[in-house]
């Protein structure tokens, strides 16, 4: 998963000083929000890879 949670920010950074201090700077005067469920843009990869993986036992191109 590409997209984590506020809470783990400090891992990503390895201090969570800075996480806090970004986080501040990014989300001052914003309104998060938060979406559950999966992506499209996860949805539309699986698919590709799906048709890739088809082809491929069909004997097609993999290029």
């Amino acid at each position: 998963m590409t997209i984590k949670p506020f809470e783990e920010w400090g891992e990503i950074f390895g201090d969570d000083v800075i996480a806090t201090a970004i986080l501040d700077r990014l989300l001052h005067h914003s309104y998060p929000f938060l979406i559950q469920g999966k992506s499209y843009r996860m949805r539309k990869l699986m698919n590709y890879k799906d048709s890739k993986n088809a082809n491929s036992d069909l004997g097609g191109d993999n290029g």
